[in-house]
């Protein structure tokens, strides 16, 4: 068992129903572009989003309170564009809808989702084109995500390692059907990279067809990766070593006896599934 014990699959069920019928206000995000006019008459995922961070009141979207857990809703299979990273401080469900939150087009590097505070759920959401990562668990952040795909990120030279999701010191991270694939030009893990002190439970999901020109294509571990219900890591590639999973010196990494599957990966000079420290 580990250590956010109570946030298992039973516990994180029971969140989920708790968090969505008890909050607060149901931000309905009406503007697909990345506007921040008051009076407008449509409310933008930003304007929602730090509406329910400030638990104040935005003309165009409705009013937030510290006492509960707000729902920010997106229209099913829309495209929400962004032209800057979009930091998540206050508890909030992020309910997608298979909707798609991106970077714009020809936009400066900046990563997508920034979570800051102890609790965020993300539901049903895709994020895909930006050159930073895509998600960021901040330090001793926690998030909890259902359905979530991160895919065709591709990390630029900067700061950071990769543009697939990331995870600082002491930050938390509950994946449940997660598809995390594609994300190319990285340093360092290429779907998922974790800081040490980090941790993710990994169920149910697929890391596939991310590359690195470094180390661990799928997965660079410096935490505690808790893989498991079947969950499969293929087709990733990285140069150095762990094409699949990479694991430095204080990474745990559990998969192999947990219905982890990590196969088919490659590496240039070794390492093709599972690479680095045992």
């Amino acid at each position: 068992m580990n250590k956010y014990n109570w946030c298992g699959l039973a516990g994180f069920l029971v969140a989920i129903g708790a968090g969505h019928s008890a909050h607060a206000t149901d931000f309905l995000v009406t503007d697909n572009s990345d506007s921040y006019v008051q009076g407008d008459g449509v409310c933008s995922l930003r304007e929602a989003v730090d509406t329910a961070n400030y638990n104040d009141c935005w003309q165009d979207c409705g009013c937030g309170q510290s006492d509960q857990v707000d729902t920010v809703s997106m229209h099913p299979d829309n495209t929400y564009t962004l032209n800057s990273a979009l930091y998540v401080w206050d508890p909030v469900v992020l309910w997608g809808n298979q909707g798609v939150v991106r970077g714009a087009a020809g936009s400066s590097d900046f990563p997508g989702i920034i979570v800051q505070t102890n609790y965020v759920e993300i539901e049903n959401l895709v994020l895909e084109n930006f050159h930073r990562s895509a998600l960021v668990i901040d330090q001793n952040a926690v998030a909890y995500a259902d359905g979530l795909e991160v895919p065709n990120n591709s990390f630029h030279i900067g700061n950071g390692q990769n543009a697939g999701i990331s995870l600082q010191s002491g930050a938390y991270l509950y994946l449940m059907g997660a598809y995390i694939h594609d994300n190319t030009d990285n340093i360092k893990g290429g779907g998922i990279f974790l800081n040490q002190n980090s941790w993710v439970d990994l169920e149910w999901s697929t890391i596939q067809n991310n590359q690195v020109t470094q180390y661990g294509g799928g997965v660079h571990n410096q935490g505690h990766f808790h893989c498991y219900g079947g969950s499969i890591i293929y087709g990733n590639h990285a140069v150095y070593g762990g094409g699949g999973v990479y694991n430095t010196t204080p990474g745990v990494f559990d998969g192999p006896s947990n219905e982890c599957f990590v196969t088919g990966n490659t590496s240039t000079k070794g390492g093709a599934d599972i690479g680095g420290h045992p």
